[in-house]
């Protein structure tokens, strides 16, 4: 599972509903399992530097591929999912892969610098990568 696609796949199989209720950070055990599976995945890409705090903020740093001055540049997501679109208990793949699933990848347009999956509005578009 080398492909973007494929991994995304794995990733949607995790329970990571927030609870509401809850006073943990993460907010249940399903979270908590997807970062720990998320900072070794990191490790195994060769990642020394990848950190799991208390609080469930995956850290690690990528380094620059090139000899030039270049600033660091930070990426932010989050792992848990509402729990009025819960995805517990359905089926998010039927095993095969990312070929068999029907899902392609989006195609993207060039805005401002920043790649855009077709269909976006601005800065609003959850699937903006840098480009």
């Amino acid at each position: 599972m080398n492909n973007v696609l494929d991994r995304f796949l794995r990733y949607v199989r995790y329970d990571t509903t927030a609870d509401e209720r809850s006073t943990t950070y993460p907010s249940t055990p399903g979270q908590l399992v997807l970062l720990r599976d998320l900072a070794d995945e990191l490790r195994t890409r060769g990642l020394a530097d990848v950190t799991l705090d208390e609080y469930g903020y995956v850290a690690a740093t990528v380094p620059a591929t090139t000899s030039k001055h270049v600033p660091t540049i930070g990426f932010i997501a989050h792992v848990d999912t509402s729990p009025e679109m819960s995805g517990s208990g359905r089926s998010r793949s039927n095993g095969g892969s990312a070929a068999d699933s029907g899902l392609r990848p989006s195609r993207t347009r060039r805005q401002g610098g920043v790649r855009r999956a077709s269909g976006s509005r601005g800065g609003r578009s959850p699937s903006c990568v840098p480009g």
